[in-house]
Protein backbone atom coordinates (compact mmCIF):
# COMPACT_ATOMS: atom_id res chain seq x y z
CA UNK A 1 0.00 0.00 0.00
CA UNK A 2 1.45 3.74 -1.08
CA UNK A 3 1.37 5.71 2.06
CA UNK A 4 0.69 9.15 1.74
CA UNK A 5 1.36 11.77 4.22
CA UNK A 6 -1.90 12.80 6.50
CA UNK A 7 -3.37 16.23 5.97
CA UNK A 8 -5.80 17.92 8.75
CA UNK A 9 -8.04 20.45 7.40
CA UNK A 10 -8.79 22.84 10.39
CA UNK A 11 -12.50 24.23 9.68
CA UNK A 12 -14.40 26.41 12.26
CA UNK A 13 -17.13 27.83 10.71
CA UNK A 14 -19.97 26.30 13.08
CA UNK A 15 -20.57 28.09 16.43
CA UNK A 16 -19.10 26.04 19.03
CA UNK A 17 -17.87 23.11 16.99
CA UNK A 18 -14.53 22.70 14.92
CA UNK A 19 -14.37 20.33 12.25
CA UNK A 20 -11.08 18.33 11.12
CA UNK A 21 -11.18 16.84 8.10
CA UNK A 22 -8.56 14.04 7.93
CA UNK A 23 -6.89 13.23 4.11
CA UNK A 24 -4.68 10.26 4.47
CA UNK A 25 -4.02 6.98 6.64
CA UNK A 26 -3.69 8.02 10.49
CA UNK A 27 -0.77 5.60 11.41
CA UNK A 28 2.21 5.80 14.17
CA UNK A 29 4.01 7.71 12.19
CA UNK A 30 1.60 10.47 11.29
CA UNK A 31 -0.54 11.03 14.50
CA UNK A 32 0.80 13.87 16.69
CA UNK A 33 -0.09 16.29 14.78
CA UNK A 34 -3.83 15.62 15.22
CA UNK A 35 -3.35 14.47 18.64
CA UNK A 36 -1.85 18.29 19.25
CA UNK A 37 -5.23 19.51 17.53
CA UNK A 38 -6.95 17.84 19.78
CA UNK A 39 -6.03 18.66 23.11
CA UNK A 40 -5.44 22.90 21.88
CA UNK A 41 -8.95 22.21 20.96
CA UNK A 42 -11.85 23.91 23.57
CA UNK A 43 -14.81 23.89 21.21
CA UNK A 44 -17.63 21.89 22.92
CA UNK A 45 -18.29 19.70 20.02
CA UNK A 46 -15.60 18.36 17.90
CA UNK A 47 -15.76 16.64 14.92
CA UNK A 48 -13.10 14.35 13.21
CA UNK A 49 -14.10 13.76 9.23
CA UNK A 50 -12.47 10.74 8.29
CA UNK A 51 -14.23 10.61 5.14
CA UNK A 52 -10.84 10.49 2.86
CA UNK A 53 -8.97 8.72 5.65
CA UNK A 54 -7.93 5.39 3.70
CA UNK A 55 -6.69 3.24 6.41
CA UNK A 56 -5.57 3.29 10.17
CA UNK A 57 -3.23 1.58 12.49
CA UNK A 58 -3.18 0.35 15.96
CA UNK A 59 -1.85 3.72 16.85
CA UNK A 60 -4.04 5.75 14.93
CA UNK A 61 -7.27 3.97 16.71
CA UNK A 62 -5.39 4.73 20.04
CA UNK A 63 -5.01 8.36 19.39
CA UNK A 64 -8.76 8.53 18.74
CA UNK A 65 -9.78 6.83 21.86
CA UNK A 66 -7.55 9.15 23.47
CA UNK A 67 -8.74 11.82 22.17
CA UNK A 68 -12.36 10.36 23.01
CA UNK A 69 -11.41 10.03 26.33
CA UNK A 70 -9.90 13.53 26.64
CA UNK A 71 -12.82 15.14 25.27
CA UNK A 72 -15.31 12.99 27.97
CA UNK A 73 -13.50 13.87 31.03
CA UNK A 74 -13.88 17.63 30.19
CA UNK A 75 -17.65 17.23 29.40
CA UNK A 76 -16.86 18.20 25.99
CA UNK A 77 -17.93 16.06 22.55
CA UNK A 78 -16.48 14.16 20.08
CA UNK A 79 -17.99 13.01 16.80
CA UNK A 80 -16.67 10.76 14.16
CA UNK A 81 -17.71 11.48 10.41
CA UNK A 82 -17.86 9.25 7.45
CA UNK A 83 -16.22 6.00 8.14
CA UNK A 84 -15.88 3.60 5.81
CA UNK A 85 -16.72 -0.11 6.67
CA UNK A 86 -12.83 -0.81 6.88
CA UNK A 87 -12.83 2.08 10.02
CA UNK A 88 -15.59 0.51 11.34
CA UNK A 89 -14.44 -2.87 11.05
CA UNK A 90 -11.40 -1.85 13.14
CA UNK A 91 -13.00 -0.44 15.88
CA UNK A 92 -15.22 -3.43 16.75
CA UNK A 93 -11.99 -5.55 16.10
CA UNK A 94 -10.38 -3.48 18.92
CA UNK A 95 -13.40 -3.43 20.86
CA UNK A 96 -13.73 0.31 21.00
CA UNK A 97 -16.13 0.84 18.67
CA UNK A 98 -19.14 1.91 21.18
CA UNK A 99 -17.05 4.27 22.44
CA UNK A 100 -17.65 6.61 19.51
CA UNK A 101 -20.18 8.47 18.07
CA UNK A 102 -20.89 7.78 14.36
CA UNK A 103 -22.66 10.22 11.60
CA UNK A 104 -22.38 9.85 8.07
CA UNK A 105 -22.03 13.28 7.47
CA UNK A 106 -20.74 17.12 9.42
CA UNK A 107 -24.13 18.44 8.82
CA UNK A 108 -26.25 15.38 10.98
CA UNK A 109 -23.33 15.40 13.20
CA UNK A 110 -24.35 19.13 14.02
CA UNK A 111 -27.79 18.72 14.29
CA UNK A 112 -27.32 15.47 16.62
CA UNK A 113 -25.47 18.31 18.40
CA UNK A 114 -28.39 20.61 18.53
CA UNK A 115 -30.59 18.17 19.53
CA UNK A 116 -28.75 16.21 22.50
Amino acid sequence: MQEKPLEIEKIEDFPGATVLRLHGPLLLGNFFPLQSMVRSNDSGLLIVDVTDMPYIDSAGIGCLVGAHVSRENSGRKLVLVGANERLITSLKVTKVDQLFVLAPTVELALSHEKKA
